[in-house]
């Protein structure tokens, strides 16, 4: 995966190159993580494309029953 272009609010890269070791370790630690996840939902039963949707989606709303 290439590495983004990190941005300052106003528009400007960021150029320090220990905030973008940062920043770099920090997303693959990241992608990293989510893999994890979706592999534990994958081996729970769940779909991809329903866990890929809330990944995409953020947290999800809360429901009025709670499956335990």
């Amino acid at each position: 995966m290439p590495t983004p272009l990190w941005l300052k609010p106003n528009g400007d890269p960021i150029a320090c190159v220990e905030k973008l070791k940062v920043l770099g370790e920090n997303l693959e630690e990241l992608q990293q993580m989510v893999k994890d996840a979706l592999e534990d939902a994958l081996l729970m039963g769940c779909s991809e494309a329903c866990v890929r949707e809330a990944f995409h989606k953020g947290s999800p709303q809360k429901t009025e029953k709670i499956v335990r």
